[in-house]
């Protein structure tokens, strides 16, 4: 009986899936507090099917970098960031970054990249043109998704160019998208992030614009 209340909550959920209607913040909570982790996943699979998926399922091998943990931003949620003075810092050059990357790509043989870090004021906006051209060039065939809308935003501030300019400049580099993150609300920015300014959700907009379409985390 226990299951069949936890499955009865998500019903109106499937009704809007089986309708193909928008979900609304009270489907979001219902799903999120759900622990029918069987029932959340048969959701997800029927939407999918819906929508023209099969019985195949695709995943990314991936390999997780980041370049830097130094950070002037002091996001409250943050356990990740430090600053240049404290002994965790670190700042990997393009060089390091490539012998990371080439010798991991060796063991597992990844198609795909996914690096972000934080924004530091200690480098300038060539670092990060430097990293990018490096990898791309060690590792022609896989897929670059690096640095958040917030990072790019904050090439900007370094580089004097706009969001177009910067896009422009790493694409040509070799970068081949962005992470979801980086973009959330501007209320939710404001509570979590108050040094986070609201110009850098655009970035997201812009990067999607011009084809550097922003993928999931």
């Amino acid at each position: 009986m226990a299951l069949l209340e936890r499955t009865d909550t998500l019903a109106p959920v499937r009704e809007k899936i089986e309708a193909d209607e928008r979900l609304d913040l009270e489907d979001g909570l219902a799903l999120m507090e759900s622990d029918d982790v069987l029932a959340l996943g048969e959701l997800a699979d029927h939407a999918r099917r819906l929508r023209g998926g099969g019985d195949e399922v695709y995943f990314v091998q991936n390999l997780y970098l980041n370049q830097t943990n130094v950070c002037r931003v002091k996001c409250k949620f943050c356990a990740f960031a430090v600053t240049q003075r404290q002994p965790a810092a670190y700042t990997y050059t393009g060089e390091e970054l490539v012998e990371d990357a080439m010798r991991q790509h060796e063991l597992t043989g990844f198609t795909e990249i996914h690096m972000v870090g934080g924004e530091s004021p200690h480098v300038d906006f060539d670092y990060y043109v430097d990293i990018v051209r490096r990898l791309h060039e060690a590792l022609p065939d896989v897929h670059l998704k690096l640095f958040t809308a917030s990072e790019i935003h904050h090439m900007t501030t370094l580089s004097g160019l706009t969001h177009e300019g910067v896009l422009r400049e790493l694409r040509a580099a070799g970068l081949g998208s962005l992470p979801g993150g980086g973009a959330c609300s501007g209320a939710i920015r404001r509570e979590t992030s108050p040094d986070v300014p609201t110009p850098r959700a655009d970035a997201g907009r812009k990067a999607s614009r011009r084809g550097d379409g922003r993928t999931g985390n």
